[in-house]
């Protein structure tokens, strides 16, 4: 039976793009390969097709999130041969922000952007998301230090409080609008099968890494779409 989400948009940072895996296969494209699953039964060319859209990019910050959702919003969640029947409950836009603008900087000893200005960028974000869209907001995830330390050879302060802090912005913002939230800093610092997946740079994940994203995203994710 096909979902009742016609349409997907996931918007994040490099974590939506796979990067620390050899095939480029991390937890959006294996929500992805989830959701073409549950629609195999809706034939390629049919009048409402289901359409993934995987719009990660480097280093994505909200304030490059909004530049995105502003003008193009519409096109992202409209539908072909849609005309007067717009159905927000038959669009899902997963959203990942925070964890860059989190990242505390070894000069400043401060966050890359202030708590204040994500809290007010996030909000815009959502108030744009509402009427056009279900909202899944995906939380923030921790670097190894050490391993960011050695490999861009500069020092590296302390990121878990910081992402906590971020996240938790985001969830109170996302959940404000009615939006499901999926916490992931906190239990990904605790645990050594995510802890031990990142890479050699200390800020992405391997296939096992993924796969621990995935499996935290995708209940609420199915239960969204269904």
């Amino acid at each position: 039976m096909a979902t009742h989400v016609q349409r997907v948009a996931v918007f994040g940072p490099s974590h939506t793009l796979g990067i620390g895996t050899p095939d480029r296969r991390g937890w959006a494209q294996m929500l992805h390969e989830r959701y073409d699953a549950l629609n195999r039964d809706v034939e390629q060319g049919a009048r409402d097709p289901r359409i993934f859209d995987e719009l990660g990019a480097y280093a994505m910050h909200a304030s490059h999130l909004e530049t995105i959702i502003g003008p193009e919003i519409d096109l992202r969640f409209w539908l072909p041969n849609e005309k007067d029947d717009y159905d927000p409950t038959k669009r899902l836009a997963v959203i990942m922000i925070g964890g860059n603008e989190s990242w505390v900087q070894t000069r400043t000893g401060k966050s890359r952007v202030s708590p204040d200005e994500f809290r007010q960028r996030a909000t815009h974000i959502a108030r744009t998301l509402v009427g056009r869209s279900r909202v899944l907001y995906v939380g923030t995830l921790p670097p190894d230090e050490e391993k960011c330390q050695t490999f861009w050879n500069t020092p590296t302060p302390p990121q878990l409080a910081s992402r906590i802090e971020f996240e938790k912005i985001g969830i109170e913002v996302f959940s404000k609008i009615g939006a499901r939230v999926v916490p992931l800093a906190a239990d990904a610092a605790a645990s050594q099968e995510f802890m031990g997946s990142i890479t050699q740079d200390g800020a992405h994940v391997n296939t096992p890494g993924e796969l621990w994203i995935y499996s935290r995203v995708l209940p609420t994710f199915e239960e969204m779409v269904r």
